[in-house]
């Protein structure tokens, strides 16, 4: 790969180290952007276009080849991205403090400042386009702002969530669904065609009531905040749907609360019937979006899965499973 010095034109005019130093510096605002100033026309080409190349195979992979990824694999291909980006900035940094010694005279039409930053404002536009959807590459992580889905994941709990409907969709799985610009997350209780009712606190499903099996552990729940049942204490328990491998645990605050009953409903076709696991403190399917609750909601609206907990805010360790 040849760079000035080695083509620069006999005649050329040495470069101070401070404008060296600003070459390089460069390549910040664009991988590439030092070694085309330079004129290493050929060089910069390539660096310019590797982060979208490296960004198209990320796509392809974790789109399209790889399976769900555990904590492990979304760690290892971070790592293999940081690393990538870090190559190619070592490389223009190089390349363009190589190439910086002696500035050709006269200055090749493709390294003046006007092609310089004509293709920086290029690659900032490509780049915006190329990335704007925030699910290009098919995974997404999450802050937990709400105590709806305690205590599976409670507040300031992240996690990373697969942006794709599950194939199938199963009971117990805990899914994003959009209403509006907004993103909720909740367990699938109901599936197109199911009976489903609440009696005393449990999940009645085809005429079945879901057990529940207390876990001795009881939790306080601090006042103030906006909680609306600050200075309460929940019972954990653990219930398992039909389609579930594992039990999950759910916070219940006693009986005779509002949602503690609710007569049986068919879950209509096309969409599905979402809890939270804080049954208490979340506005579900149990409610009409009337009565400020979410009703049955088209599978159309599930936007993804959620994989693992990145790190916790008082929950589950970082790579706890969140669908097995």
């Amino acid at each position: 790969m040849n760079v000035p010095p080695s083509d620069a034109p006999e005649g050329g005019v040495a470069r101070p180290i401070v404008a060296r130093i600003g070459l390089v510096l460069l390549n910040l605002l664009g991988p590439g952007l030092g070694v085309l100033r330079v004129g290493g026309l050929r060089a910069a080409l390539l660096i310019l276009a590797a982060p979208f190349l490296l960004f198209l195979a990320a796509m392809l992979l974790l789109r399209v080849l790889l399976p769900d990824l555990d904590l492990g694999g979304f760690l290892a291909v971070a790592l293999v991205l940081l690393s990538a980006t870090l190559a190619y900035l070592i490389a223009a940094a190089w390349l363009t403090w190589r190439g910086s010694r002696v500035r050709p005279v006269p200055t090749p039409l493709h390294a003046r400042w006007p092609v310089v930053l004509g293709v920086m404002v290029l690659g900032f536009v490509a780049w915006f386009a190329l990335t704007a959807d925030r699910d290009a590459l098919g995974y997404r992580t999450f802050y937990v702002p709400s105590v709806a889905m305690s205590p599976t994941l409670m507040p300031d709990d992240r996690f990373v969530a697969r942006m794709r409907a599950p194939e199938p969709l199963l009971r117990g799985q805990v899914v994003l669904h959009a209403m509006g610009e907004n993103i909720f997350i909740k367990r699938v209780a109901g599936l197109p065609g199911d009976r489903i009712a609440v009696r005393g606190g449990r999940i009645v499903l085809n005429g079945v009531e879901i057990a529940q099996t207390p876990t001795r552990r009881q939790v306080a729940i601090p006042q103030g905040g906006g909680m609306p049942h600050g200075g309460m204490t929940a019972r954990e328990f653990e219930e398992q749907f039909p389609d579930e491998a594992h039990p999950h645990r759910v916070y219940d605050y006693g009986p005779e609360l509002m949602l503690d009953d609710v007569p049986e409903t068919v879950v209509p076709p096309g969409h599905v019937y979402l809890l939270g696991d804080n049954r208490d403190d979340s506005l579900d399917s149990r409610m009409s979006a009337a009565d400020g609750g979410i009703g049955p909601v088209p599978i159309d609206s599930i936007q993804g899965y959620a994989l693992f907990h990145l790190w916790q805010g008082g929950s589950q360790p970082a790579g706890t499973r969140l669908n097995d």
